[in-house]
């Protein structure tokens, strides 16, 4: 239900919200933020994991590879993801450590082929390595965008002028979904 309302059916990334009033998706245009599509991988998984044998099981699968398929085709060249996946935007903590964990749990369990496997390592290492230690010797994860909600007459600037932070609850949280992955996935080469 989620995919017919949320995800493009040509560019199988997904949007941020659906809008029951207007009938219709929001944004309008193609504009796909980096942590929805990240919580939208990481998840997946998760939810699979726990479903057991259901008719619906082969086209959920089938969604994740699709949205696999298309969040690795946003992949920038150090590992990391942007706020926005299909325009020019700045890299995001949180965006970059979900897509981690769905590339690497999907990869664990068989969801996912195995070319997943390194970008979804290079991710989390990029990620890992933009952490620093503060004045008082506490361990900082930074660009973490603020709670994000595309502005309804200019969304890009929604996102984009969004600030970011360190250590908000919901990138930790990916970091740690991420960093368990990527130690389940340490012998899989």
């Amino acid at each position: 239900m989620y995919a017919k309302y949320l995800q493009d059916p040509n560019l199988k990334l997904w949007y941020h919200s659906y809008w029951v009033k207007s009938k219709t998706h929001y944004p309008k245009r193609p504009l796909f933020w980096g942590r929805g599509n990240g919580w939208v991988l990481a998840s997946f998984p998760m939810i699979l994991d726990q479903l057991g044998e259901v008719p619906e099981k082969d086209e959920i699968i089938t969604i994740l590879q699709e949205t696999a398929k298309a969040v690795l085709d946003c992949q920038n060249k150090d590992g990391s993801f942007s706020t926005l996946l299909t325009q020019k935007s700045y890299t995001e903590a949180s965006a970059t450590l979900l897509i981690a964990a769905g590339f690497l749990h999907g990869v664990h369990q068989g969801y996912l082929d195995k070319s997943y496997l390194e970008p979804g390592r290079r991710a989390f290492l990029n990620a890992v390595g933009t952490i620093k230690t503060n004045r008082k010797g506490r361990l900082v994860l930074p660009d973490i965008s603020a709670p994000t909600i595309p502005l309804p007459i200019f969304p890009k600037l929604g996102y984009t002028l969004t600030p970011k932070g360190s250590n908000w609850s919901y990138g930790l949280a990916a970091l740690i979904f991420a960093a368990i992955q990527y130690d389940r996935c340490r012998n899989l080469d």
